[in-house]
């Protein structure tokens, strides 16, 4: 699994659109003869039919296409653990400390500030308007700081990591958000090859990172995998 991630890190090429990862899905959605119909909660569903607020609507087939923990509210899902982040997002209005196209890891050559030290830490610091100048304000640089772990913490604390690994002040950077993420994606464990992940739950159609490996890749690809069984069987019914 690292090794792949680190091929398609080291030779393919990184894009951030101009939407944000939204235009993924939209430009999926784009390609299709009936329009999307959004927050609009599904109750339950089987294999052939879904309900949604009280309606029974019938499909020749259903996909469930969600997190592990929404996707374990409408299938039968074995126990499956997450993992946490917290974003904070700061406004510069100086240039950014690294003006390459770069996400600066965790140094571990200096202990941390962080009294619980392995429970929480920041993991990777990027400037994404360096790639994407749509992202930030008008006439700054964002910088995005992300944590991993349980806890969700303070920004004074965040802000004297920053300093630390990278030796600038950032004292003045402007605090525009946090995003704090209860389930960011499945806890990275030894794996099972996705081809032998099935492609139905109870009979249902189910894909998503929590259905191969816990990256875009592995969410795409097991989308798929289900969207070829699907042609699969609707062919031979």
């Amino acid at each position: 699994m690292f090794e792949f991630v680190l091929r398609m890190l080291a030779f393919g090429g990184a894009c951030l659109p101009a939407r944000g990862m939204r235009a993924v899905p939209e430009q999926l959605a784009n390609g299709l003869s009936r329009p999307v119909q959004l927050s609009t909660p599904v109750d339950a569903v089987t294999s052939t039919t879904l309900c949604v607020g009280g309606e029974q609507r019938e499909h020749a087939a259903v996909v469930v296409a969600v997190d592990a923990p929404s996707a374990g509210r409408l299938v039968s899902l074995p126990p499956l653990t997450g993992t946490r982040s917290v974003t904070f997002y700061f406004g510069l209005k100086e240039p950014a400390p690294v003006l390459d196209p770069l996400i600066i890891l965790q140094s571990y050559g200096q202990e941390s500030s962080q009294p619980d030290e392995g429970k929480a830490r920041v993991v990777n610091i990027g400037f994404p308007s360096i790639v994407q100048p749509s992202y930030a304000p008008a006439g700054h640089v964002l910088a995005a700081i992300t944590i991993m772990g349980p806890a969700v913490l303070d920004e004074t604390w965040v802000r004297s990591e920053v300093q630390r690994i990278l030796g600038v002040d950032c004292s003045g950077w402007r605090h525009l958000r946090t995003c704090d993420i209860a389930y960011h994606q499945p806890t990275q464990v030894p794996l099972v090859p996705p081809a032998e992940v099935p492609c139905e739950v109870d009979g249902i159609f189910c894909c998503g990172d929590h259905r191969a490996d816990p990256t875009l890749d592995g969410a795409m690809r097991s989308g798929r995998r289900v969207a070829e069984a699907i042609i699969k069987a609707l062919r031979q019914h």
